[in-house]
This record gives C-alpha cells, structure tokens and sequence, in this order.
C-alpha cells in the first residue's frame, strides 16, 4: 500500500538536534526506511495512534527512534532522538 509520508516541524526540529557523525546518519537512514516500508511492524502506545520504532546502540551506533503515527493514506513523521536504553 502506498502512503505519503507526512513530517512536522517538530520533526526537522529533533532531527537538527541529532550530531552529524556517519554511525547517527547511518542509523537514522535505516530507521526512517523501516518506518516507511513497515510501518505497521510495531503496535501503538496503548491508547494513542503514536507508534514507537527504535534501534539498539551497536558500538559506535547510537540508539535511536523515531515516534510517528499511521492512517490509511499517511504516516506521519513527529520526532527522531538519541535515547538511554537503559532509562527505557
């Protein structure tokens, strides 16, 4: 199924916030590209539309995610970030 991919300045945002090392760019590309061609793959946040898809630090890799939402025809891109795997 095809579906636009919707971003909000919230998202540009975050994604500025992000340092500029090849392993952060590296592991955002694989992130947003699972987004766009899975993005059903992780449930919601119980009660909310928001999904959550996130990779694990890896050496040098950062851990990241990504929060966005899906409908029939879009998904919405809201933030990217750097997070603690340990705080989650």
């Amino acid at each position: 199924m095809l579906r636009r991919v919707k971003t909000f300045n919230a998202f540009y945002e975050s994604l500025s916030a992000l340092d500029r090392s090849p392993e952060t760019t590296e592991t955002g590309a694989v992130l947003l590209l699972r987004v766009v061609n899975r993005p059903e793959s992780v449930p919601p946040v119980p009660g909310f539309r928001i999904r959550v898809m996130r990779t694990a630090s890896h050496g040098a890799f950062p851990a990241l995610r990504v929060l966005y939402a899906v409908d029939d025809t879009t998904i919405s891109l809201m933030c990217i970030e750097q997070y603690d795997e340990l705080a989650d």
